[in-house]
């Protein structure tokens, strides 16, 4: 399926990024430790910039985390502050032009400084392909039979082979809707279908409603993020 015809007021450019970071967006004092982006350009849904660069943290980077991205603190030791990469983020796009993420809810948090709209490539695909196993940047790239070549696309957890992997990714998800579209899925939220916490863990919620509807309703009365709220108030509506 080739690209769908874009509208006059539609995107151009989709830059989809990845980051590392020095902690989660709840850690206090969390900071980027590296920024990767891919661009696609949507009239002919091909891969047309790719950039990347570390980023000094004002504090260093624990164990903990380094075990997850394997980013030293020798290695953001020349590296520039996040001031001086933050022109480059958005550099060549117009503010019609789209921020993508796999889990956008992440980058939005470090990126918030900046006005772009943004495209979810999780939430997406959850909508798109439901019936994935699993609907993580790796999993989606293997349930899609993505041909990738390696030396792009690996090591997993660094900020340009990622974002390389989403963007092709992205390329899926727009054969079959269009970047607003998708723009308005990443807004919504998503109807899921397994408990991914808890003794329920691994179940479906339509099992969930079925056996253990005091479980969903506790679930109701937790904070819990969008999208499980939003499934927990389907199931029990139903």
């Amino acid at each position: 399926m080739s690209a769908l015809p874009l509208g006059l007021d539609e995107p151009r450019i989709i830059r989809v990024i990845d980051l590392e970071t020095s902690g989660l967006p709840d850690d206090e004092g969390a900071e980027i430790v590296e920024v990767g982006f891919v661009d696609v350009l949507l009239d002919n849904l091909s891969i047309v910039r790719q950039w990347s660069t570390l980023v000094k943290p004002s504090k260093p980077i624990t164990p903990k985390t380094m075990a997850v991205h394997h980013i030293t603190n020798e290695e953001v030791a020349e590296a520039p502050a996040f001031a001086q990469v933050m022109p480059y983020i958005s550099k060549g796009l117009s503010e019609h032009d789209l921020f993508c993420a796999h889990n956008a809810k992440f980058e939005r948090h470090f990126l918030s400084m900046f006005g772009h709209r943004w495209v979810c490539t999780h939430k997406s695909a959850m909508s798109i392909w439901p019936d994935f196993e699993s609907h993580s940047n790796q999993a989606c790239r293997y349930e899609l039979g993505l041909s990738l070549d390696k030396t792009l696309a690996e090591p997993p957890h660094r900020a340009l082979p990622d974002a390389y992997v989403t963007a092709h990714i992205l390329i899926e998800c727009l054969k079959h809707r269009r970047a607003l579209d998708l723009v308005a899925i990443t807004e919504s939220p998503v109807l899921l279908r397994t408990v991914t916490f808890g003794k329920h863990r691994g179940k479906s919620y339509e099992e969930l409603a079925r056996t253990d509807r005091g479980y969903l309703e506790w679930m109701s009365r937790q904070d819990m993020d969008e999208d499980v709220r939003h499934t927990v108030k389907h199931w029990l509506g139903r």
